[in-house]
């Protein structure tokens, strides 16, 4: 497979380009901005045009570079690119503002200290001078959006990618079909690693006060109508990261609860839930007249405070204080297998991930299959149908994919 991203300055095209090879394996290659001849002259090397990109590579273009042996627009010019490559991923970043202010404050830093390291942490003091350097930012944005229509590729935003919610990244995966089943893409469009940083936390939020916050330095309590609060707005959308992960922090303080569950009534119904204190629901539990019908178990699948939603690994439901059902799930939500207990044991059905049934029979109460059991192919049809006398197999039938009998495999065993 091969793989090119498209994008501006600033918007994550690197630690997206990484991320994808490390999630993809040893097998991939990376090639960051092959037409940046300012950076590969420095290094002795050049990439001709055209250049016939290998499988497994991934390729990292900003919009504004292109081979100089190409005598047309840019947006021809990746019309004729994008022909070369199964994915094509166009990257931008919603919050232009930001994009700009980064730009221009890393090449302010080359041009007053001589030298800036372009893919490492820095932090703001004031206003960032936009003068000299915002003509690039505004006309990458321009041939992006040129590029973005010329193409019919929707773009990828950095807000969505880079936002910390897995389940962005998930679907990121998911609509360009990418062969990654491994939450290493996850850590790299950590939002943690994001460049900009600010030099410790300011400002606490209050846990039962939306109407003020507390300025940590002075130990001031800054309400709306203090001139302090614009500093404050100042900072939080400079660093809307560290605001989102004091507002998630919050949130999940209160969900928590200090370990006490949360009561709501619903239609003649109890819930009671119970959260870790990250934030996520880990314990469901369901009373009608003060008796337990329902519990459903959580798994918590995150170390930090989150506003990701935990998924349901189990269903527990109960009859007059005893457990009549039990229903397991995938992680992708489906139902792994469910057990219904009766007098003489168990029905027992297993499903396949994509929610087809894989089998079903009972179990004694020592859980040794008895009587018929169904076993069915990934396609529904039947696979094979068994009979059982306390875990003996005494007869059998086997079926192909297509549903014809597999005759070397049937009859009394």
């Amino acid at each position: 497979m091969k793989i090119l991203i498209i994008g501006t300055a600033r918007s994550g095209t690197t630690s997206l380009m990484l991320g994808l090879q490390d999630s993809l394996g040893g097998s991939y290659s990376s090639y960051d901005e092959p037409y940046n001849y300012a950076t590969r002259l420095k290094q002795g090397l050049t990439f001709l045009y055209p250049y016939d990109w290998k499988d497994n590579s991934i390729v990292k273009m900003l919009v504004t570079q292109m081979p100089s042996q190409f005598r047309g627009s840019r947006v021809e010019y990746f019309k004729e690119l994008t022909e070369q490559f199964d994915r094509v991923i166009i990257l931008k970043r919603k919050n232009y503002n930001d994009a700009l202010i980064s730009y221009c404050h890393a090449m302010n830093e080359v041009l007053t200290k001589g030298k800036f390291r372009w893919h490492s942490g820095y932090s703001l003091e004031g206003e960032v001078d936009t003068s000299k350097h915002g003509w690039y930012m505004k006309s990458s944005y321009k041939v992006l959006d040129e590029v973005m229509q010329g193409l019919g590729i929707p773009f990828t935003y950095y807000e969505d990618i880079y936002s910390g919610d897995k389940s962005k990244v998930d679907l990121f995966i998911s609509n360009n079909n990418l062969p990654i089943e491994n939450n290493l893409l996850h850590d790299w469009l950590n939002p943690k690693r994001r460049y900009l940083k600010s030099k410790g936390p300011m400002y606490k939020l209050f846990s039962y006060n939306d109407d003020c916050v507390l300025e940590i330095k002075s130990n001031t309590v800054v309400y709306p109508e203090d001139k302090k609060y614009q500093e404050f707005l100042k900072w939080k959308e400079k660093y809307s990261d560290e605001y989102n992960f004091l507002v998630t922090k919050k949130k999940a303080f209160l969900k928590h609860n200090k370990g006490v569950p949360t009561v709501t009534e619903e239609e003649g119904r109890t819930i009671k839930c119970k959260y870790h204190w990250n934030g996520q629901l880990h314990l469901k539990e369901i009373f009608e007249d003060d008796e337990k019908v329902e519990e459903h178990l959580y798994s918590i699948n995150e170390s930090e405070y989150t506003d990701i939603p935990s998924f349901i690994w189990r269903s527990n439901y109960f009859k007059k204080g005893k457990l009549v059902r039990e229903v397991n799930f995938h992680p992708n939500g489906g139902i792994l297998h469910e057990h219904e207990f009766i007098s003489t044991g168990v029905k027992y059905k297993e499903y396949f991930d994509n929610g087809g049934v894989r089998s079903y029979g009972e179990l004694n109460k020592k859980s040794t299959m008895v009587g018929k059991w169904i076993f069915n192919h990934g396609n529904g049809k039947k696979e094979s149908e068994i009979e059982f006398d306390n875990g003996k197999i005494l007869t059998a039938e086997v079926y192909y994919e297509d549903g014809t009998p597999n005759y070397n495999y049937i009859g009394i065993l």
